[in-house]
């Protein structure tokens, strides 16, 4: 009955999915591995290329943490290992799901919160199960309390650290990319979440600052990642960089956490640009509770402009509390 309402609706052919999620924030029990096995098996029966994923959970750095205990680390993903071991004993992978919740008005929480923590999780799982090999995750939900300024800096943060973590995280995703305007949460039990990308009216739709975030990155999107050593204190100043597919730019993308501007100094091995000017694009503002509005859709947006480097002899200049994406060619 599905296909025909799919071919009935215009999609003759299927769609071609290749990821199916079992559950969400569910938990993963006892019980839960036994129907996850016995979805997949029949699942796999129609289409055994189908990539399964389970239920979004979040992961704290302060448990899984690289330094943990192996023996206690064991004991907790112990169902986990099962499932991923019943995957890859009949030959196929398993995505695993890491939710990320940053409702402080911080931005740096990001570096120790669900984000790290769901990577280690991976990472221990192959510690524990060398066989297994590199387990791939999905950040299926940047989650926050808010969408204002601050939970577009703070999403900046995030991204660099999935994008560093790139051998391990397939992709990332922000759930309730849209918001009805003044309409918010009043309790855990409401199905409503501050934290879109857009906000509507019936007339109109405006753009926050973590969609201007995830467009900057977009729009210059390098998925060959560079290592980087950087000089700044943890929660000041984030520099992440990246080579585009061709080869041609180097993508340099920093947030600027502090209250005060500031400048940075790069110095880039691999890499010698041969244009002496950048494109530049900047987000700033100076007040993370704000947020754009309907009488002021633009109060937050970004601004391109150029940085003139001279063969990245001059400075960065990063104003206070922003994110700035440069392309180097």
């Amino acid at each position: 009955p599905a296909g025909d309402r799919r071919a009935a609706d215009g999609h003759p052919e299927p769609f071609g999915l290749r990821h199916y999620q079992i559950g969400n924030e569910s938990g993963v029990t006892a019980k839960y591995a036994a129907a996850f096995k016995a979805v997949a098996e029949a699942v796999w029966k129609v289409d055994p290329d189908l990539i399964l994923i389970p239920p979004g959970s979040t992961y704290s750095l302060d448990v899984f943490k690289p330094d943990a205990d192996p023996e206690a680390v064991r004991k907790r993903l112990a169902v986990h290992l099962d499932l991923t071991r019943f995957v890859k004993e009949r030959g196929r992978e398993i995505l695993w799901d890491v939710h990320v919740f940053n409702k402080q008005d911080n931005p740096a929480e990001s570096y120790n919160g669900h984000l790290p923590g769901g990577i280690e999780f991976s990472r221990w799982l192959t510690r524990l199960e060398p066989s297994f090999g590199p387990l791939p995750l999905l950040i299926g939900e940047f989650n926050a309390g808010r969408y204002n300024y601050g939970r577009g800096l703070g999403h900046a943060v995030e991204l660099a650290q999935a994008h560093r973590a790139g051998d391990l995280v397939w992709g990332t995703a922000i759930p309730n990319v849209s918001q009805p305007s003044g309409v918010f949460q009043s309790d855990w039990k409401a199905v409503l979440w501050t934290q879109g990308n857009f906000d509507y009216t019936p007339g109109r739709v405006w753009y926050q600052a973590s969609y201007h975030v995830q467009k900057m990155v977009a729009d210059a999107w390098a998925p060959d990642v560079h290592k980087e050593l950087s000089t700044a204190p943890r929660g000041t100043i984030d520099v992440f960089a990246a080579r585009t597919e061709d080869g041609r730019k180097l993508v340099v993308r920093a947030v600027n956490l502090t209250k005060v501007p500031r400048e940075i100094a790069l110095s880039v091995e691999g890499f010698a640009p041969t244009r002496p000017v950048a494109r530049r694009v900047t987000l700033a503002h100076d007040d993370l509770l704000d947020s754009n509005t309907a009488e002021t859709p633009e109060l937050i947006a970004p601004v391109t402009g150029e940085w003139k480097h001279d063969g990245l002899s001059a400075p960065l200049r990063l104003p206070p509390q922003s994110f700035t994406v440069v392309e180097l060619e």
